[in-house]
């Protein structure tokens, strides 16, 4: 009978700055055989959120420990590194353009004009035919995502229908937020500069 942990890797970023840890977890996942197990050894709760996030994106399942001030991340590798196509597929089907939000108004002026007019876009992308990959929210842009914004309802609705709601994580943690979003998933520049870099078009609105 074969052990379906065939090896353990042990990795630790403790005390190491984000995105420091994602990509350490991303490398070393990459190197791993099918049945191998990785173990994650964390003590930054923003890269806790990364790194599971990243490995919940790869089918892996993780599991998550806490030791104290430390977290222990386990998760085993089921697939080879070829088979990495359903978000590429979801990409091809949207047109593989990426809306980016970086305030919570649109345009420059009247606050409250930009407040309506952000709100009624968010809306329209909803309603298109031909939706986003992605929504990237960053600096106030992260407060569209809170509860009570007005498009948190709107965003959820379009993370439903397959769109990939991506919030700075640190400029969640600037305004002191986490506790206020309705929707959207944490991230960082190291994934958001890939996605960006990996978009078929951007959008500024």
């Amino acid at each position: 009978m074969n052990d379906k942990h065939q090896a353990s890797h042990m990795l630790d970023v403790r005390n190491c700055p984000c995105p420091r840890p994602l990509i350490k977890t991303r490398k070393l996942w990459e190197t791993l055989e099918p049945g191998e197990q990785i173990r994650i050894l964390l003590n930054n709760e923003t890269a806790l959120t990364y790194v599971i996030a990243f490995l919940n994106s790869e089918n892996a399942e993780p599991v998550t420990l806490q030791d104290n001030d430390d977290w222990i991340v386990t998760a085993v590798r089921e697939k080879p590194a070829v088979q990495k196509a359903s978000k590429c597929a979801t990409c091809a089907e949207n047109d593989n353009y990426v809306v980016v939000l970086k305030s919570n108004v649109m345009g420059q002026g009247d606050n409250e004009l930009g407040q309506m007019l952000v709100n009624a876009y968010i809306n329209a992308l909803r309603d298109l035919d031909k939706k986003p990959a992605a929504v990237v929210l960053y600096n106030t842009a992260v407060l569209l995502a809170t509860k009570g914004s007005g498009a948190d309802k709107v965003l959820s609705q379009l993370a439903d229908q397959g769109v990939d709601i991506i919030l700075s994580g640190t400029c969640v943690e600037h305004l002191q937020i986490r506790d206020l979003l309705h929707t959207g998933r944490l991230s960082n520049m190291y994934e958001i500069a890939g996605r960006m870099a990996a978009a078929g078009r951007l959008i500024y609105p």
